[in-house]
């Protein structure tokens, strides 16, 4: 078995030398390098780790993008959901979700002093809860 070792030193710009008299086949590997995109003719690892890490990014961009327009969709609609017209409602609202009396009434009660309102929508049920549970001591 012949074996040849081949000085695979990197040049001024970074990129590995390549011996193009060496190989019986490089028409076909140079064709194929050329009918690639732009993109995918990387001369050096660190090109295809810059372009891979670019990519990876603008994906991350994207599904962050699409996150938040679920979670402004989800709010949205919670706003629009009324659940409660009357004291009663409200009473019967909370309680249903295993909600104390006493509870309840605070919850009612930190809506009304915080947006001036009576809870109405799930997103108003959701704000007081949150404001009675941060009042709590952990």
């Amino acid at each position: 078995m012949n074996s040849e070792i081949i000085d695979a030193g990197r040049d001024m710009s970074g990129g590995y030398k390549v011996d193009v008299s060496r190989g019986g086949c490089v028409d076909r590997v140079s064709s194929e390098w050329f009918s690639r995109p732009d993109d995918e003719r990387y001369l050096s690892l660190d090109d295809l780790f810059a372009s891979v890490k670019g990519r990876a990014e603008r994906s991350r961009t994207r599904t962050v993008a699409s996150a938040a327009i679920r979670v402004i969709d989800g709010i949205r609609a919670a706003r629009a959901k009324i659940v409660a017209r009357s004291d009663e409602d409200r009473q019967d609202f909370l309680r249903k979700r295993g909600f104390s009396k006493a509870e309840t009434g605070r919850i009612v009660e930190t809506v009304l002093t915080e947006e001036g309102r009576p809870p109405e929508s799930v997103f108003d049920f959701v704000q007081g809860i949150t404001a009675v549970a941060r009042a709590k001591p952990q």
